[in-house]
C-alpha cells in the first residue's frame, strides 16, 4: 500500500551530471570601453558630466556574466519544469538559441515503433532554418523518421553514445534526400556543424537532439551540459507521462493526486472501523504560495512544492501515506496513529517543509506551512468527516492564500 505512493515520484528522475556554467564574457579579455563612452574632459565652464552629455558607462564584465547566469538559470527551470512534450521542446529551443551562439535545435523523439517523430519548433529563427532546409533537401522534416540502421547515426543510436557527436545532414536525411543535396544544404545555409546527442531513460531510448550551428561552433563543454539537462528533462517528463496514464498522479508535485488520495483515505478510514485501529490525517499548506508565485513566477513555485513533495516524503513512514491537497497543499494519511501522535508528527512535518530552498544563496522563496489534523474515532467515523474535520481547522489559520484549488 506504501511503497505504491512513494513510487509515484517517479524512479527514473534524474540529475545532470554536471552543471551548467554561464559562459564566458567576451569583454573580459576583450579591448577596453569605446571611445564614446569615455568620460569628456572638463569643459573650461566645469559643466556638470549630465550637462555635457556623458554617456552611460557600459556593463561590466562581471554584471554581463551575472545577467547571462540568471538568464540560463531561468531557461533551465522552464526546461526542467514543463509539464508536456510542446513546453519541454520550446524551452529546450530557446536555451540552444540563447546560451549556444544562436545554434538551432530539432528534438526528435522515439514513438513506440521506434520512428522518430520531430516535435514542434517554436523559436521563429529555427522555424525559418527548418523550411529552408525543406526546400533544399526537398523533404519534409516534420515527418517520421525511421530509426537508423547502419552509418554514424546507428552507431550513435544503437551503441548507448551518451555525449554530443559531430554529424552531418548527409548522416541524418541522406537517405531520402541524397549525400550531395545534405552537402550542398550544409554549404547554401552556413551550418558549420551538425551535433547529435542520444536522449535516453535508465529503462529506454528516448530520441536523438540535432543541433544545427549556423557560424562558429558552440562550445563543447556548454553544448554537453545542455544535451545531459535535455536528457534528463525528457526521461522525467516521460516518467510523469506514464503515471497520468492511470489518472492519478498531480503533474507538479508527482505525488497521488488528490482524488487518489481521497480514495486511499476511504480504504483506510474503512479498515481502522473494522480492526478498531486509530487513524490521522494531516494537511499541510504553503500559506505563501501564491504570494511566492506573483514574486518569482510559476516555475520555481511549483519547483518549491515539488522540493517539498521529497522533503515530506522523506520525512514518514512506510506505512504512510502522501498525497495532493488543493493547489498549494499537501495531505497525509497516518495509519495507526492516534491524535496526539499526529499532532507531533504534524509539527515535524511543517519544520521539514519550512526548510525547504530551490534557489541559492538568501534572495529565493521561504514557503511559510500551516497545519491541521484530524483523527478517527475522536474526529467522526468515515473518511469525509475525517477531512472536513481537519479543513475545518486548517482554514481559520489561512490568511496569504485562497482556501480553493
Amino acid at each position: 500500500m506504501v511503497s505504491r505512493f512513494r513510487r509515484h515520484r517517479p524512479k527514473t528522475e534524474q540529475e545532470p551530471e554536471e552543471g551548467l556554467r554561464a559562459p564566458p564574457s567576451e569583454a573580459e579579455d576583450g579591448p577596453g570601453v569605446p571611445e564614446a563612452t569615455q568620460p569628456a574632459e572638463a569643459s573650461e565652464t566645469n559643466e556638470p558630466a549630465e550637462a555635457a552629455g556623458m554617456a552611460s558607462p557600459s556593463p561590466s564584465p562581471v554584471e554581463i556574466a551575472s545577467r547571462d547566469t540568471l538568464s540560463l538559470l531561468s531557461t533551465l527551470l522552464r526546461l526542467h519544469a514543463a509539464e508536456d512534450t510542446v513546453s519541454l521542446t520550446d524551452a529546450a529551443g530557446q536555451l540552444a538559441h540563447a546560451h549556444l551562439d544562436g545554434t538551432h535545435l530539432l528534438v526528435l523523439l522515439a514513438d513506440k515503433g521506434g520512428s522518430f517523430r520531430p516535435q514542434s519548433v517554436k523559436p521563429a529563427a529555427t522555424q525559418r532554418l527548418v523550411e529552408q532546409l525543406n526546400d533544399a533537401l526537398g523533404i519534409d522534416l516534420a515527418r517520421e523518421t525511421p530509426p537508423p540502421y547502419q552509418g554514424r547515426m546507428a552507431k550513435i543510436w544503437l551503441e548507448d553514445t551518451a555525449r554530443p557527436q559531430v554529424v552531418s545532414l548527409a548522416d541524418l536525411w541522406g537517405g531520402p534526400a541524397g549525400v550531395e543535396a545534405c552537402q550542398q544544404a550544409e554549404k547554401a545555409l552556413g551550418i558549420s556543424q551538425v551535433t547529435a546527442v542520444r536522449l535516453a531513460s535508465p529503462d529506454e531510448p528516448l530520441g536523438i537532439a540535432i543541433f544545427l550551428s549556423c557560424g562558429r561552433p558552440p562550445d563543447s563543454a556548454m553544448l554537453d551540459a545542455i544535451g545531459r539537462h535535455l536528457t534528463v528533462a525528457v526521461a522525467n517528463l516521460r516518467s510523469v507521462e506514464k503515471a497520468r496514464q492511470f489518472g492519478s498522479i498531480d503533474p507538479i508535485r508527482w505525488i497521488p493526486d488528490r482524488r487518489e488520495f481521497a480514495r486511499q483515505l476511504s480504504r483506510e478510514a474503512n479498515r481502522a472501523r473494522r480492526y478498531s485501529h486509530p487513524l490521522s490525517v494531516v494537511l499541510l499548506v504553503v500559506d505563501n504560495f501564491d504570494t511566492l508565485r506573483v514574486e518569482y513566477g510559476w516555475t520555481v513555485a511549483n519547483r518549491l512544492l515539488r522540493a517539498a513533495s521529497s522533503t515530506l516524503a522523506e520525512c514518514l513512514r512506510e506505512s504512510d501515506l502522501l498525497g495532493s491537497y488543493c493547489h498549494n497543499g499537501f495531505a497525509v494519511i497516518l495509519a495507526q496513529t492516534s491524535a496526539e501522535a499526529a499532532s507531533e508528527a504534524a509539527d515535524r512535518l511543517r519544520e521539514s517543509a519550512a526548510g525547504v530552498r530551490v534557489l541559492e544563496g538568501e534572495g529565493g522563496p521561504v514557503p511559510e506551512c500551516i497545519v491541521a489534523t484530524a483523527s478517527y474515532p475522536e474526529d467522526g467515523s468515515d473518511a469525509t468527516a475525517i477531512l472536513v474535520a481537519a479543513e475545518s481547522r486548517l482554514l481559520p489559520k489561512r490568511h496569504l492564500s485562497s482556501a480553493t484549488a
